[in-house]
């Protein structure tokens, strides 16, 4: 059975997945930028855990939004940031 910390942490991630569905370009920017000023030096399970096992979702929806946008360089910056992030905690 999960616990109440488990449930909420479930729960606020599903509400940032939901509301990064919904955002603007300008609101992803920030979300990239909090991602990756709070998660630069986390290992694979800390993101993980982090994120309410929901990682893949995350990094799902930002390889998207660059396959969509690399063209214009819109948030390159921060999606190849939080990239990194995603692929330099496979090495911890």
């Amino acid at each position: 059975m999960a616990s109440a910390k488990q449930d909420s942490a479930t729960y606020n991630m599903t509400c940032l997945l939901r509301e990064w569905d919904r955002a603007p370009r300008e609101k992803r920017r920030q979300f990239l930028q909090d991602f990756i000023s709070h998660h630069h030096d986390r290992s694979g399970p800390e993101l993980e855990s982090e994120l309410a096992q929901m990682a893949s979702l995350f990094l799902a929806r930002i390889c998207v939004w660059i396959k969509l946008t690399y063209m214009s360089g819109t948030c390159l910056t921060e999606q190849l940031q939080a990239l990194h992030i995603f692929l330099s905690a496979s090495c911890r």
